[in-house]
């Protein structure tokens, strides 16, 4: 999947996600009490998180909800960029998708991938990862780096690409936005939309197209199953006045090569 640019969004985006991903980077290697924070939090991390079963759907109503995000944040509150990549991965490569037809099998040696990252898929190791990575902003109160999120994917061997988009919601009706949220995130194995609701919170989810229509997951925070049947991406955030800052769309050539 080649990269693709909605206005000069991208050049931008991409300077200053990666500028505070590279100071939070060297911080956090060259501080050794912040590294062992980030081993303590994993630890606490793996001992408070129960094995899940499937995707997470609302990240307020789970027992996730009590995961250390960075030094400062919470599940509840500053999780959804870990849980929307944990549930990409979980897109990818449960078994539950071989049979039903929702999500390409992966190829055989998809899950070569490096055991820091993965053991299998765990939030826990997901959210140590990240921060590691300097994903986390303002120790996590201000959420995940969306470049954090893609470089995760590239580490993981999974060919990812991302474009920035800021537009307000008047605007997501254009041609080139209508295009990039829905007939990519259609021909895509999944993908992370990063969106502004117009007041406090900026929220990841995680969508997939299933039979016709996307389905979002933990679209508000407190769902209990995927929200279905959306008919288009850009009119579901016209409708709701959100504004689209990000998409990681996953490469469907994960499976076809």
């Amino acid at each position: 999947m080649k990269n693709f640019i909605v206005n000069n969004a991208d050049l931008i985006g991409t300077i200053l996600t990666r500028t505070m991903q590279a100071v939070h980077t060297v911080v956090l290697t060259t501080v050794p009490p912040l590294k062992l924070g980030i081993e303590r939090r994993f630890l606490q991390n793996s001992l408070a998180s129960k094995p899940i079963k499937g995707f997470i759907y609302g990240q307020r109503k789970t027992p996730q909800r009590h995961l250390k995000i960075g030094a400062a944040g919470n599940g509840g509150n500053h999780g959804c960029g870990p849980v929307a990549l944990y549930n990409a991965m979980l897109c990818l490569y449960s078994n539950d998708f071989k049979t039903v037809g929702c999500c390409p099998t992966p190829r055989k040696d998809a899950r070569a991938l490096d055991p820091p990252f993965f053991s299998w898929i765990g939030i826990a190791n997901i959210i140590k990862t990240l921060e590691y990575s300097g994903a986390f902003n303002l120790g996590g109160l201000l959420g995940t780096n969306p470049i954090a999120i893609l470089d995760f994917l590239h580490r993981a061997n999974i060919p990812a690409t991302i474009a920035f988009l800021p537009v307000t919601p008047k605007k997501q009706n254009n041609q080139n936005l209508s295009t990039l949220l829905d007939t990519k995130i259609k021909n895509s194995a999944a993908a992370i939309l990063l969106f502004w609701d117009g007041g406090k919170r900026v929220h990841y989810i995680m969508i997939r197209y299933v039979s016709g229509t996307f389905w979002l997951y933990n679209c508000a925070g407190n769902d209990i199953s995927p929200t279905k049947n959306i008919k288009s991406i850009t009119q579901w955030l016209n409708n709701a006045e959100y504004t689209a800052l990000a998409a990681i769309l996953i490469s469907p050539m994960l499976i076809n090569s």
